[in-house]
């Protein structure tokens, strides 16, 4: 709602001298990192607990110095190669439960070695069932987090890599639905819906800003769109050229008027 009331005020403020295009149709702000953050979420929700212990495990061995020190002897004791700390996730940003997982599951073995060391205080030691089903989620968000990382790129330009990228989590949703973890199939048909809602809003103007990228253009648009549903791509790309027309006529018109006489 925030961004809806922004956008509000920054289109009356553009009217005012006359610098909206089109009358705001393609004047749209939408933060994919952000969708993507409430479409994992969902996700998220669904699966509960399911890799609650992973969690409350990582959370026990940051809860102390002592506890700390001994979990270093576990990992030396287990052989573990050590590429970065473990970390505690929180729940306003998706991305560091997979970042949680990922160190965690790098860890496994310390953790079967802190069952033996600590055996009278740590009670909260992850199953062989909870760690493969840890994996597998990490598995099924890596997509996920490659994408956020790669949309909230500051030195380059990303507009025009949200079509393609945001086509891929579609792809990867629908390849899911029939996955062989029921914890996986259980969390894709919560996160298709909200998928499909932002999809649906932003995939034109998202589309436009792929064509103007001379590495896509019009190609990457027809191949994505055909391998979503080919009876429906004909009739969107037309739309979409008819779009871009629309968008150049309209710049057109206006430097025109713009320029001396």
């Amino acid at each position: 709602t925030s961004n809806d009331s922004m956008q509000d005020i920054v289109k009356s403020q553009l009217n005012l001298n006359d610098d909206l295009l089109c009358g705001g149709e393609f004047f749209l702000v939408r933060c994919a990192a952000h969708i993507l953050n409430l479409i994992v979420q969902d996700g998220l929700k669904v699966i509960g607990d399911s890799f609650q212990k992973v969690r409350d495990s990582v959370k026990y061995v940051l809860g102390s110095e002592t506890r700390e020190q001994l979990f270093q002897k576990c990992v030396d004791a287990a052989g573990v190669v050590e590429s970065g700390w473990l970390i505690l996730d929180v729940s306003t940003r998706w991305n560091s439960t997979y970042y949680m997982l990922e160190r965690a599951l790098k860890y496994r073995k310390a953790f079967v070695k802190l069952e033996t060391f600590d055996k009278k205080n740590y009670k909260t030691a992850p199953t062989a069932e909870v760690w493969t089903r840890a994996a597998d989620i990490w598995d099924f968000f890596g997509p996920f987090a490659v994408i956020t990382s790669l949309m909230s790129g500051s030195n380059y330009p990303t507009a025009n890599l949200y079509f393609y990228q945001v086509w891929l989590i579609h792809d990867w949703l629908r390849r899911n639905e029939e996955s062989a973890d029921e914890i996986v199939r259980y969390m894709v048909p919560p996160m298709k819906e909200k998928f499909d809602k932002y999809w649906d809003e932003v995939s034109g103007v998202f589309a436009m800003a792929a064509v103007f990228d001379p590495r896509f253009k019009l190609s990457i648009v027809e191949c994505c769109l055909g391998k979503l549903d080919m009876s429906t791509r004909d009739a969107k790309v037309k739309n979409l050229r008819e779009k871009l027309s629309i968008l150049f006529e309209t710049y057109d018109k206006k430097s025109k008027n713009n320029s001396p006489s």
